[in-house]
């Protein structure tokens, strides 16, 4: 469904005619943000690449107009077209273990460490490697009538919780309940469904509490991002 099938089916449900576009449009993102927060869905799922450059550490994420919501991981391909998958390492470890990381000897980068919309590679890539990032984003915006919505198949999800915040935002309680209790029902069979056909999950790999030598820190395949 469009944003113009959208708004007519939110109305359907607060059952008035005096609402303007522009606030069914604001119930609408505002129920495609709440749905985002609760699950990393397929549908924002983004691959993108960028290309490394001699001694240069520091890359800002290609997102293009997305918005960052997580990163998941990011794959190194070297020349011959050889993968590594890259470990994630929090900022402050990162720097806890190397203080001045622009300063150290170049080689092919192990870990990577994440602020704001860019990551810190290290070690200092010592030739052009592809990146190849995989990132979850926040929804798209929806502002004109024909303006599809990046969930497939969540039309319920997205109508009922628009019109929750209808509801709410007219401080009608009952209805407010009512709608929020439908859309938590059907917010948990989507992501229950969205779960079952995901391939594998991805999990933040855990680091010691004793600072071990930055060479011997080694990519770990079950690593997130």
């Amino acid at each position: 469904m469009n944003l113009g099938e959208l708004r007519e089916a939110t109305m359907e449900n607060i059952v008035r005619d005096d609402l303007e576009n522009e606030r069914l449009n604001r119930y609408i993102n505002i129920a495609q943000q709440r749905i985002a927060r609760y699950h990393n869905w397929r549908d924002l799922y983004v691959k993108a690449n960028t290309t490394t450059v001699l001694g240069q550490g520091n890359y800002a994420l290609p997102l293009g107009d997305d918005r960052l919501k997580d990163l998941v991981s990011i794959t190194l391909i070297d020349p011959s077209g050889q993968d590594t998958k890259l470990s994630a390492v929090p900022y402050r470890r990162l720097h806890e273990l190397v203080p001045n990381p622009d300063s150290e000897t170049q080689g092919k980068p192990k870990v990577y460490t994440l602020w704001d919309n860019a990551i810190q590679l290290y070690p200092i890539p010592e030739t052009e490697y592809t990146v190849q990032i995989l990132y979850v984003k926040w929804p798209t915006k929806l502002e004109d009538t024909s303006d599809e919505s990046d969930f497939i198949g969540l039309d319920d999800v997205i109508i009922a919780g628009a019109t929750q915040t209808g509801f709410m935002s007219l401080q009608q309680k009952e209805e407010t309940i009512f709608w929020n209790q439908q859309f938590s029902v059907l917010l948990q069979e989507a992501m229950s469904g969205d779960i079952k056909h995901t391939d594998h999950i991805l999990r933040l790999q855990g680091y010691r509490s004793t600072p071990p030598r930055f060479s011997d820190i080694q990519p770990d395949p079950m690593a997130q991002g």
